[in-house]
């Protein structure tokens, strides 16, 4: 299934109205994931898992981390995870796992659905547009507010047509 960034932007809102999170910001996207029942650690890639962002394994509940990334990318990740999680997990088939390279090129259909959903947990809008404007368009300040990478609030920004 496929779905449209108000469905995606829905699912998030809805996850953190049910988890009663309120209007904590930066979102505590770690209390996500264990208030879904997973948990999260880091790995250490080797040659073979150099590429890898992160990774689900739903018959574990567990969320793999790069731990060469950021701390900042590490939860954006994790927010992309549960992305997966919420919007594509088979509950037929527990033994479905995700793992996310990073390719270069165009993204697939599951890939950008997770994402949107990590920037619409990560940053939810009416709390981003009031950030942008209080900070001038001036991302790396906007970004500290949700603690993730200048680079996600200037996607963010351009989704949300502030630049």
């Amino acid at each position: 299934m496929s779905y449209t960034r108000e469905q995606i932007k829905e699912r998030a809102n809805g996850l953190i109205r049910s988890l009663d999170i309120g209007d904590q910001i930066p979102v505590p996207i770690e209390q996500v994931a264990t208030r879904l029942g997973y948990g999260y650690e880091n790995f250490l890639p080797d040659e073979s898992t150099r590429n890898v962002a992160g990774a689900v394994s739903h018959s574990q509940k567990m969320i793999y981390l790069n731990d060469e990334d950021s701390a900042r990318r590490q939860l954006f990740t994790l927010a992309h995870e549960l992305g997966h999680i919420v919007l594509h997990f088979d509950p037929t088939n527990p033994d479905q796992n995700f793992v996310d390279y990073r390719t270069p090129g165009p993204k697939n259909t599951r890939e950008k659905e997770a994402d949107m959903f990590a920037a619409e947990l990560l940053m939810p809008e009416q709390h981003f547009i009031n950030s942008w404007a209080h900070w001038s368009g001036i991302a790396s300040l906007v970004a500290a507010d949700f603690a993730v990478s200048e680079y996600a609030a200037e996607v963010r920004a351009r989704v949300l047509g502030l630049m």
